[in-house]
């Protein structure tokens, strides 16, 4: 619970120490709140306790811990305090909740407002929560530097602890290259430019580094590192080819023959598949002309079996409209296929002429006639 007291006129929230543990390291956070009208803020100790806790960077594997980023824009004065203490108590709500990544981004955002030395503490307690030991170690150290006489000889006991544990947690890497003036970036983060005059603290563990130059190939390669280590990695870039222009080459063409050459052959005819369709449908129009026919002649027969016979005048007319009908459908239908068989053979007998360019066919013509009593089919081929 937080409780608020007043001293010397300044309004001061305090909060009792966080007691957690990450990786066996138990210790103890003692949070900052700004003062919203004097004092920029004010530090609120815990119990005494000769450790504290570990806690993350906001860059992953570099040694920008102290490095805040900017406002939005720039403000001063209270309006600035009053900023400050807003991002400042969100941060300390988030924390609480154990959001530690956004507690982190508030603390930053306090701090790049009223750049306090207190707040760095806490940016580098929640740095070493997050994991990120490289920003935590940068954040406490600066956090000793600027408080100097100012932090209390417990926290300074403390941090020196939390900076030891850290130093296992770190290492120091340089980059050389031949290509000053490329990217260097860590896991996908800036890292810095070449040349690298100093090395850079990074989180230990595994990485990927890339170098990257317009005009160079792009160079990825991996990296492992342990607590404590000193290494320097050279990687050289290659400049990417650049465009020559082609040599002009000869092309040797072989000497026409005299002998007379082959007319090209034709092109495999296409498939026509109207003609199918019409041989098919002829097919039909036949098989329908005999199967009426011969239900039509069989109607007759009956009809003149009937004749032979008594039998009604209306039995009589009802076997003639039979009989009739059907050797009627069967004329339709022997017609009907004699003009589609005949359609389909003008047509397959042309395709055939065009398949064969080198043959001098004649045109071919097809007569149809339909008679009362017959139907007549003549063609020239």
């Amino acid at each position: 619970m937080l409780a608020t007291t007043t001293e010397h006129g300044l309004s001061i929230s305090r909060t009792p120490a966080v007691q957690f543990a990450r990786r066996g390291v138990g210790s103890r956070l003692a949070f900052l709140l700004l003062s919203a009208i004097a004092a920029p803020c004010a530090a609120v100790e815990g119990s005494d306790s000769s450790t504290t806790s570990q806690a993350p960077s906001g860059e992953p594997g570099t040694a920008s811990a102290a490095a805040t980023p900017a406002p939005e824009q720039a403000v001063t004065g209270a309006e600035a305090k009053k900023k400050a203490k807003e991002h400042f108590e969100t941060g300390l709500r988030l924390y609480e909740d154990s959001d530690y990544a956004l507690a982190l981004i508030e603390f930053e955002r306090a701090y790049s407002y009223i750049p306090d030395f207190r707040v760095l503490y806490n940016i580098g307690q929640v740095s070493v929560q997050l994991g990120r030991y490289a920003r935590a170690s940068q954040a406490l150290n600066q956090y000793l530097k600027s408080g100097g006489s100012k932090i209390p000889a417990a926290r300074v006991k403390a941090v020196h602890s939390d900076l030891a544990m850290l130093e296992g947690r770190t290492a120091h890497l340089t980059v050389k290259s031949n290509a000053d003036g490329a990217d260097v970036s860590l896991d996908d983060a800036p890292l810095g430019k070449i040349p690298m005059t100093d090395p850079v603290l990074v989180d230990a563990g595994e990485h990927r580094i890339t170098l990257q130059k317009p005009g160079f190939i792009t160079h990825t390669e991996p990296l492992v590192l342990a607590g404590r280590d000193e290494t320097s990695l050279q990687i050289d870039l290659t400049e990417e080819p650049k465009n020559l222009t082609p040599e002009r080459t000869t092309i040797y063409t072989p000497m026409q023959s005299t002998q007379p050459q082959p007319p090209p052959r034709a092109p495999a005819p296409k498939h026509n598949e109207l003609l199918y369709v019409g041989w098919g449908a002829t097919g039909l129009l036949a098989a329908g002309w005999a199967v009426t026919g011969i239900i039509g002649i069989k109607a007759a027969t009956d009809l003149h079996n009937e004749l032979n016979h008594t039998t009604t005048p209306d039995q009589l007319d009802s076997l003639k409209v039979k009989a009739r009908g059907w050797l009627l459908a069967s004329d339709i239908l022997g017609g009907a296929a004699l003009v589609t068989g005949g359609t389909t053979l003008f047509f397959t007998i042309k395709r055939s002429s065009h398949d064969q360019p080198g043959q001098q066919a004649g045109t071919p013509t097809i007569r149809l006639g339909v008679g009362p009593s017959a139907v007549q089919l003549n063609g020239n081929f």
